[in-house]
């Protein structure tokens, strides 16, 4: 896809870090968390499947369900 054009944000809060070069292998996986200068964030590892995408928009809005 290359670079995009995108409109300037200013700032914004960082909600979680996504790692595109681990797999997730499980189904269900525990919270995985990582930290940046200090501050503790929600790591996604991606999946091989076609609802990455949309799934990582989800948590994006409405976060992870948690029982």
């Amino acid at each position: 896809m290359g670079l995009l054009k995108a409109d300037v944000a200013g700032e914004t809060a960082v909600s979680g870090v996504v790692d595109l070069d681990t797999r997730e292998t499980e189904r269900l996986p525990d919270l995985h968390k990582t930290e940046i200068l200090g501050i503790t964030l929600p790591l996604i590892r991606r999946t091989d499947t076609p609802v990455f995408a949309p799934a990582l928009i989800q948590f994006l809005k409405k976060g992870r369900h948690r029982p």
